[in-house]
């Protein structure tokens, strides 16, 4: 019987306290664990990997797209430039990550979820943790972020 890959678990630790970005964040936990799914399934086809890659890359270009929008209507300026380069970094990775896994490579396909969750981490507790930072002190409510990240 093959080995089977842990799913990855979201954390109040890595809450940000508005709710809006904190389920944004939620689903790329849930992304990485459909990815974790291939993995266990064993049976993970070209398809199913390119549909899951590709699911990945649209959603974390729309989260991007409205985080870097509120930054920049909220006035955001001192670490928005940083932020936004790590989110393309991100982007970078899945697209090498994803051209290197062979779908029969259950190692391979766990080792891109697993990327995917060390990254969401690591961003949220550096980057995020910034801005939410910026958003306590100038009073920002949850009604106002939720506003703001929606495109007009």
């Amino acid at each position: 019987m093959a080995m089977k890959y842990e799913y990855f678990v979201w954390t109040d630790s890595l809450l940000i306290g508005n709710e809006t970005i904190d389920n944004d964040h939620k689903v790329f936990f849930d992304i990485a664990n459909l990815i974790v799914d291939l993995a266990n399934s064993g049976e993970a086809d070209a398809r199913s990997f390119r549909d899951s890659v590709k699911l990945l890359k649209n959603y974390a270009r729309a989260h991007f797209d409205r985080e870097e929008l509120f930054m920049r209507r909220i006035g955001y300026a001192q670490w928005i430039d940083n932020h936004i380069e790590r989110h393309k970094q991100f982007v970078a990775i899945i697209n090498e990550q994803a051209l290197s896994v062979c779908v029969d490579d259950r190692k391979a396909i766990y080792f891109l979820a697993n990327t995917i969750k060390d990254w969401i981490n690591s961003h949220i507790k550096e980057e995020d943790q910034k801005l939410k930072k910026y958003i306590d002190e100038m009073g920002i409510d949850d009604g106002t972020i939720a506003n703001y990240m929606k495109f007009d």
